[in-house]
């Protein structure tokens, strides 16, 4: 069967929300199978830095909220990963170093640092950009990542009001030489 890639991209709102109603639907509508679903996610370009996608639909979706619902805060942590390679055949590529977006190195990643937008007067969030790194991420990397992020989400019209992360020693240090470039400017 043939669906139109709008009722895939539906489809695919229901299965992320709820893969078990999504099954249960399944069971009653004729709904694409998860493979299908799992094809259209593949075609979407996700690399790590910040999405232009993401950040361009967000602006789409900002432009419709009132300036109180604008306000959110930017979370990030650092996650630890087991390191490999893996052979990415569609883009010629092999993923599995770390990758800032616009550096890849030839080190092995075994950390990703999430960054995520949360709402808070009106309930959202949305992950926002990742990058893969060795390791703890290194204080200046730390900045160059955070003010990377902060300026795409500025440009899509939310107001970042507060930070949120773990006290690790490099999110307090970066944090601090932000706080400290911030005041002399």
């Amino acid at each position: 069967r043939r669906y139109k890639l709008d009722d895939k991209i539906f489809a695919l709102s229901i299965y992320k929300t709820s893969p078990k109603a999504y099954s249960f639907l399944s069971n009653m509508f004729a709904l694409p199978v998860e493979s299908t679903l799992n094809s259209l996610l593949s075609k979407i370009p996700f690399k790590p830095g910040v999405n232009p996608h993401i950040e361009n639909n967000i602006m789409h979706q900002v432009s419709k909220l009132n300036p109180i619902d604008r306000t959110c805060v930017l979370m990030f942590d650092e996650m630890s990963l087991e390191p490999g390679l893996k052979y990415d055949k569609k883009n010629d590529l092999m993923l599995g170093f770390e990758n800032f977006g616009n550096v890849v190195t030839d080190r092995f990643a075994n950390h990703v640092l999430v960054f995520m937008l949360k709402g808070i007067c009106k309930k959202w969030k949305q992950p926002y950009a990742y990058y893969f790194c060795q390791g703890t991420t290194k204080t200046p990397v730390m900045i160059s990542c955070i003010n990377e992020v902060l300026e795409s989400v500025l440009r899509t019209g939310l107001k970042v009001v507060a930070t949120v992360c773990d006290q690790g020693s490099t999110n307090r240090s970066a944090i601090n030489q932000l706080i400290k470039t911030n005041q002399k400017s």
